[in-house]
């Protein structure tokens, strides 16, 4: 009996320490100082409210990787940049990183975390507790918090088996970030006294405060340019009306609720200032902006001048960078593109973005010219280097191996340009003779695409009106034109702006807007953007008929590819051309104000389907061979059901020889009444002549 209890209570102290072991924190490495608790998947990234402290929270999705990253191959490293409130300070910055390990990988692979340049973290395969995600959480020493930028690299050391070659040749073992790791920060309040700090702390997801009325034209340009740029800035663009609180205020915020009386004040004529309010609870901090003085202080706001912005109210005149508009073709430099020295051992890739909108109007690129210098070549090596324009290779070259500076440059084919393009250069190092099965062993070597490397621009095409045309042709003197019931329903025809200009432009190429009503509207002097059809305004384009069906097929054949009824009810986006000039004309149903967003669905296409945001057919009617018929008409059935002339028309058709002839016939048998002759003849001798 004695014996069976000394067993149980030896198998309850046994469980309770198992499981008081099994629940202690783990410890990311040993050679850091700081731990990294393994917290729940599920843990949430919601900030907690305190007084006086404003919490923000930046996921790896809203900072660029909305699905996440994957590092594959033995080494691998992915760089996540977070811009940091100064000149305000930061606290508690802490990281929580969602790991995956593939299972097959070796113990000792590892994922080695830096914060700006110093390692934080060294989180193993272990660590993952061999389940399907880890939630590391690592917390941000304030000595690394250097500059504007938070710069987070993602380093891996990975292996399935002890064989390095092979698992480099075959590219084995990955680490998967998931999109819901984040960073955290806290912001005391008292640190934000200037502009600047205050426009840096914005939340993930702005809201504009607009006047509760209908607005006027300078106050719905404001508007609309604050959203530019805070869509620009990474951020989420919502609009409420005051008294409502927001973190942007088109106005004066004195009739907002929950703003602090010891807020500073719009003095010496000062058009944009900071006030604190607060809001659910939490202390938050604005920006009021007033329209009375213009744009300039929106200008304020844009990366080449906020630094300066360090005082809590100012009186800005003008605020403008303006250098694209005086540079054809710019250096990658110029482009703000400067991170391009990698490290070579068997393999090294660079991925140099080109938008179209960072050009001068009117122009395209179409050519680029790499200066690429190396580390001189040795051990019989060959260095190739190939370039790839969205994904089509488009350039090889061979690398002189005695690493003098040398140009490689590439054409861009116009065809095959779209509005955000990615060139993407591999420069592979190749061994002419195998040892072994592994090869010769290879040391890294330090290879760079110069920042003097130009992007040479041509021209834009105007023959072949497509939407990327009118892209590279809009700038600050293109109309915008809209219906001028926008200023009644101001943040609804904000959002499909907002929406619009992601496609077509960005903050330094903004156009400006134009109201149409009843009365004929001024026609353009250059490419353009119309919601709507304005009077008097003859657009030609693929889909001009309003008879309310879309049909398209191909020419010379019945075959029908598209035939849509009631495409009222649907947005049209498509090229037209008005006074000579060629520019989108968007006719989007009343029920929802909403349009694709992203540049990928137009670029090369001339004719957009979509339903609200999302695409649904993207067509280029305007091809070499023109084999498309858009919209040839409407059938006899749709004239008769929309056009009540026609209907007249028929029913005098069918009507009136039946009529005719009725009367013909009557005046037939009508008998004539025969007059006397007696005063026939009386009637002849009156009219004779004496």
């Amino acid at each position: 009996m004695i014996s069976v209890k000394c067993r149980r209570f030896t198998i309850i102290v046994g469980a309770f320490v198992c499981s008081w072991v099994f629940k202690a924190p783990v410890e990311a490495s040993a050679q850091t100082r700081r731990k990294t608790a393994a917290l729940p998947v599920s843990s949430t990234a919601s900030p907690v409210a305190r007084s006086g402290i404003i919490s923000r929270v930046r996921t790896f999705g809203q900072l660029g990787y909305p699905a996440g990253m994957t590092l594959t191959g033995p080494y691998a490293e992915q760089q996540v940049t977070l811009r940091m409130p100064t000149p305000a300070r930061a606290e508690n910055v802490r990281l929580e990183l969602r790991v995956r390990f593939s299972r097959d990988l070796l113990p000792q692979s590892n994922l080695e975390v830096l914060a700006n340049g110093t390692r934080v973290a060294l989180v193993t395969r272990p660590d993952s507790n061999l389940r399907d995600g880890a939630a590391m959480r690592i917390e941000v020493p304030a000595q690394t918090l250097r500059g504007d930028f938070l710069v987070l690299t993602l380093r891996t050391a990975i292996a399935t088996n002890l064989d390095v070659c092979l698992d480099d040749r075959l590219g084995r073992g990955h680490v998967e970030i998931d999109a819901s790791s984040f960073v955290a920060f806290e912001i005391p309040v008292t640190s934000m006294v200037s502009v600047g700090a205050v426009w840096a702390s914005l939340p993930e997801t702005v809201t504009v405060a607009l006047p509760a009325r209908t607005l006027t034209t300078s106050e719905f340009t404001l508007a609309h340019k604050i959203s530019m740029l805070a869509k620009h800035a990474s951020h989420v663009v919502r609009y409420v009306a005051l008294p409502a609180p927001g973190d942007l205020v088109v106005g004066s915020p004195s009739g907002m609720t929950g703003v602090d009386s010891r807020s500073p004040a719009a003095s010496d004529g000062a058009n944009i200032f900071a006030f604190r309010y607060a809001n659910a609870g939490q202390d938050q901090m604005g920006l009021a902006l007033m329209p009375s003085a213009g744009l300039a202080m929106a200008d304020l706001l844009s990366s080449p001048w906020l630094p300066i912005a360090n005082a809590s109210a100012a009186h800005v005149v003008r605020a403008r960078r303006n250098w694209h508009s005086e540079r054809d073709d710019p250096t990658l430099g110029d482009l703000g593109i400067v991170d391009l020295q990698r490290n070579v051992a068997r393999e090294a890739e660079w991925h140099i973005p080109i938008d179209v909108r960072d050009f001068p109007p009117d122009r395209l690129p179409s050519e680029i010219a790499l200066d690429v210098v190396t580390a001189p070549n040795t051990h019989d090596r060959d260095l190739v280097l190939y370039v790839f324009l969205n994904g089509t290779l488009v350039r090889t070259y061979d690398i002189n191996p005695g690493g003098e500076p040398q140009r490689v440059t590439v054409r861009l084919p116009s065809r095959m340009l779209a509005t955000r393009n990615d060139i993407r250069v591999v420069m592979e190092r190749q061994v002419r003779e195998a040892h072994n099965g592994c090869g010769v062993s290879i040391s890294s070597m330090p290879a760079q695409i110069l920042p003097q490397s130009r992007v040479t621009t041509a021209r834009a095409d105007a023959a072949v009106p497509v939407f990327l045309t009118v892209t590279a042709g809009i700038g600050g003197n293109s109309p915008v034109y809209l219906p001028a019931g926008a200023l009644e329903a101001a943040p609804d025809y904000l959002s499909l702006l907002t929406s619009v200009a992601d496609a077509f432009w960005n903050d330094t190429r903004m156009p400006f807007v134009v109201f149409y009503d009843a009365a004929p509207t001024t026609p353009p002097a250059g490419s353009f953007i119309v919601v709507g059809t304005p009077k008097g305004a003859e657009l030609t384009g693929p889909a001009t008929s309003d008879s309310g069906r879309l049909r398209i097929q191909r020419r010379g054949s019945s075959e029908m590819l598209l035939d849509i009824r009631a495409i009222e009810r649907l947005t049209v986006a498509q090229v037209v051309t008005w006074n000579g000039h060629t520019g989108v004309q968007f006719r989007i149903p009343a029920s929802s104000r909403a349009v694709p967003a992203a540049p990928e669905n137009y670029d090369q296409a001339d004719l957009l389907i979509a339903s609200a945001d999302t695409a649904l057919s993207r067509l280029n009617t305007g091809g070499s061979d023109e084999e498309l018929v858009i919209n040839n008409g409407p059938t006899l059935r749709q004239r008769f059901a929309n056009d009540r002339w026609l209907w007249w028309a028929l029913a005098a058709v069918l009507l009136l020889p039946p009529l005719v002839w009725s009367v013909r016939t009557i005046r037939r048998r009508t008998p004539r009444r025969v007059l006397a002759r007696s005063f026939s003849r009386s009637a002849r001798d009156e009219q004779k002549p004496e």
